[in-house]
This record gives structure tokens, sequence and C-alpha cells, in this order.
């Protein structure tokens, strides 16, 4: 019997049961993510796909559902762009914005840069070599993941007429957001409150060696020791100026997602979206006066970054017209509405699906849609 065999015996049974359930339930919950997922994606096996690949900027027929839906909403116009580059900050409602861009992509079917794996690129290799998957057309259309910020290297992936473009965040909204999501209250060993109150090395520590304080600044490349450097940050700021067209703010998205579509030549039918990764509220942290004050001067770069860029926004609203704006971002929410009521009601049609699908599973999706399209190209060469 079981129960008289020695300790060790028992020991190792038990190690082997437990290390069954656990593959066992691997092997489930990677089947029900597969489950979930594949029904939507709708592959072309690469077989039947000679006949179905479209050329780029040719668009696929939208769902039925969101073109009735959409009908009274206007469409991009024959001079839309196609090239654009989205620098996807932290926390910063970036991935609605990535989102509408994936979306965006596919209908037109555009190139993407995606990641080999994963989908953030990290700053170890280079770009154009490991990191990168090839684009299955010369050059690529649309880059949305996140990364640090090197102007150089993405822009030889990206054709020369590339639009480039960003999103900031208050600082201290930004900041808070990010310690509550990334739970950097495991990694400092306290809460946003008592965290201010670390010493300034420990401050500048950086989860993972890229998640830390004056995260915007740090996505778009300024290293470490500029953080505190006035000169430096007006020096990175400038750069910024010269290398992107357009730098949206959370602060007003509608109004940025207006500005974005007039400079691309878009219709308010591809700037529609559903919310996505809104933090939850109940698990959030709440600042004391004293935090907010101290976070005000620990966050400088971000808050000189956020507030220059506050100030350009101003001026390109004010330029565009302010009752031209008023007009159109009432039409962005009334269409938002109409498109949100429809899924509401037919939750599982494609269009509503891509809207409310995650980062991580979209660039899955791209990353596959990406090598299937290779191959073919690579097939179809004589």
């Amino acid at each position: 019997m079981f129960y008289k065999k020695p300790i060790a015996v028992k020991a190792i049974f038990c190690g082997i049961w437990l290390s069954g359930m656990v593959i066992v339930s691997q092997w489930y919950s990677t089947s029900v993510i597969w489950m979930t997922w594949l029904p939507t994606t709708r592959l072309v096996p690469p077989s039947a796909s000679v006949t179905a690949r479209l050329e780029p900027g040719a668009a696929k027929r939208p769902s039925d559902l969101c073109s009735a839906a959409l009908a009274n909403y206007t469409a991009g116009s024959s001079v839309m762009r196609f090239n654009i580059a989205f620098l996807k900050t932290h926390k910063c409602a970036s991935t609605s914005v990535q989102n509408i861009l994936f979306r965006f992509g596919e209908r037109f079917n555009l190139s993407f840069v995606i990641p080999r794996r994963g989908h953030y690129f990290r700053t170890s290799h280079s770009m154009t070599g490991y990191k990168a998957l090839p684009c299955h057309d010369p050059k690529c259309n649309i880059f949305a993941v996140h990364t640090r910020w090197n102007h150089s290297e993405i822009s030889d992936l990206m054709p020369s007429d590339t639009v480039y473009v960003s999103m900031l965040r208050e600082p201290v909204s930004q900041f808070k957001s990010l310690y509550d999501y990334v739970q950097l209250e495991r990694f400092y060993g306290v809460d946003i409150n008592e965290f201010v109150e670390l010493p300034a090395g420990r401050r500048q520590e950086r989860h993972h060696k890229f998640v830390g304080v004056n995260q915007m600044m740090w996505d778009f490349g300024l290293p470490s020791t500029g953080m505190r450097s006035e000169i430096a940050i007006r020096a990175k700021i400038d750069q910024i100026t010269a290398e992107f067209d357009l730098i949206m703010l959370v602060e007003r998205f509608e109004e940025s997602l207006i500005l974005l579509k007039d400079l691309m030549h878009w219709g308010t039918r591809e700037v529609t979206y559903l919310r996505l990764n809104a933090a939850r509220d109940q698990n959030a942290s709440h600042l004391k006066p004293t935090t907010k004050e101290r976070l005000h001067h620990i966050l400088l770069a971000d808050r000189m970054l956020y507030q220059h860029f506050a100030g350009v926004f101003d001026a390109r609203v004010r330029a565009f017209g302010v009752e031209r704006m008023a007009a159109e971002v009432a039409q962005l929410r009334a269409a938002n509405a109409a498109l949100e009521a429809s899924c509401a009601d037919r939750p599982t049609e494609d269009c509503c699906l891509n809207r409310h699908r995650g980062e991580a599973l979209y660039v899955d999706r791209l990353r596959i849609r990406e090598r299937a399209l290779r191959d073919l190209d690579q097939r179809s060469v004589p």
C-alpha cells in the first residue's frame, strides 16, 4: 500500500503528480487562449491567399455591421497617407491609438514593423537585424509598438514620407498610472506615497531596466544621466520637435485624433475606437497632496516635455480652428456611440472584436500575418 512506502518514495510520487498537474494546467490555459483567438483571426491558408492578396493601399470590404454603423460618417480621401510611425509611450492611452493603426493597416493591406517575439522592442540589438521581423514589402508602412526611440534605426525601416507621431500625458497622472499598472510597489518595496521619500539613487532605478520615473522622456531616448539637467532636457525636446510631426495629449484625446486624422488625410471612420487598457479605479492608489508636490519635482524631465508640447498642441488647435475642432469632435463622439451600440448588440462581429483586441494578441496576429505574406511573396518569385 502507498501509505506504507518510505517517506522519500512518497515525496517522489507527489512530485511527479504535481508536475503532471502543472503541465495539464498550462496546456489547458494555452488551449483556451488559442481557442478564443483563432476563430477571430481567420487567416487565409497560403495556397488560397494567392488570389486573395490585395495590393498595398487597396481596402478590404469592411464588416457590414461597421459599415452600417458608420455609414453617415466621412471616410478617408483619395490622398490618404499610409506610412506612419507611432512611438507607443507607456500609460498614455497609446494602446487605443495602436489599435486604430493596426486596424487601418490590416484594412489597407499594409506592412508592419513587428518584433520577432514579444510585443515590444528591446534596445540591446539592432532594429534592422535581430529584433525586427522583415516586412513583406521592401519598406514597412506602420510602426506602432513599444520601444526606446531611436530615430535613425526606425527611419531606416520606413519610407521617406512617413509621418512620425506620439502621445504624452500629464506627468504625475502618468506616473501614478504606471506605478499601479506595472505594480512598481513590489519593485521599490513601498507604495507610491512612500516612494517619494526614498533616496534619489533608489528612485532612479528602473524595473526590468526600462520602467520607472520620467518614463516618457525615457521612451523618447533621453539617458538617465540627463534627466536632472535642464540643458539636456531642452536639447532632447528640440530633437523631438525636429523628428516628430505630431505630439498628441491624453487629456485632449479626441482633439488629438482629429489632428491625426487631418495630418493623414483620413476620415472619421478611420479614427473610431473603443477604449482599451483603462485602469481599474478600485485598484488604484491615492496620492497625498505632499506626494503630488514631490512628484512634480522628481518628474522634472517629463514635466518640461509635457509643458512644451501642451503649448504646441494649443497652437495647432488654434490653427485648425476652434469651432471646426468642436464640430469634428462631436462627429467623432457620435460615430463612436453608433459603433458601441452596434457592437453591444453583436459583440462577436470581427470589427467589434478587433476594436477590443489587446496589444499582445494583436501583435501575435500581425506577426503570423507578416510571416505568411513574406513566405507567399517568396514563393511567388519565378
